[in-house]
């Protein structure tokens, strides 16, 4: 991994998010690059940690922030199902501690960050 991430700081791209389990690692990043992706494929095809490299193009990341979310049964399935409901695909799901990070197309990003607001109260 110290390889990808020496190679996407020499970019200029912003890591803007990282998840992962045992069979993926999953990178958000930022900025526009496409060369980047080819390296970074690269590099795990020789050193044999991992076999694709994928990319969605214009995603936003938004936040949700509070005290406690995590304890709130739930929570994920009233984010998720508006923007279902409207047809808006999440690319992405990352709870860490007391915030969500949900992955949205740059041109839904205030249509979900209203349906979420709107459903959740915040």
């Amino acid at each position: 991994m110290k390889l990808i991430f020496s190679q996407i700081a020499n970019t200029g791209i912003k890591i803007i998010s990282i998840t992962g389990d045992e069979k993926a690692t999953i990178l958000y990043l930022e900025g526009d690059d496409p060369s980047t992706l080819d390296k970074i494929h690269k590099i795990i095809k020789e050193k044999k940690i991992g076999k694709a490299v994928s990319d969605f193009n214009n995603l936003v990341k938004i936040t949700i922030k509070g005290k406690g979310l995590e304890t709130i049964p739930g929570l994920i399935q009233k984010i998720t199902n508006p923007l279902a409901k409207q047809e808006l695909n999440i690319y992405g799901i990352i709870t860490v501690h007391s915030s969500i990070n949900v992955f949205v197309k740059w041109i839904d990003k205030e249509k979900a960050k209203l349906l979420i607001e709107k459903e959740i109260g915040l």
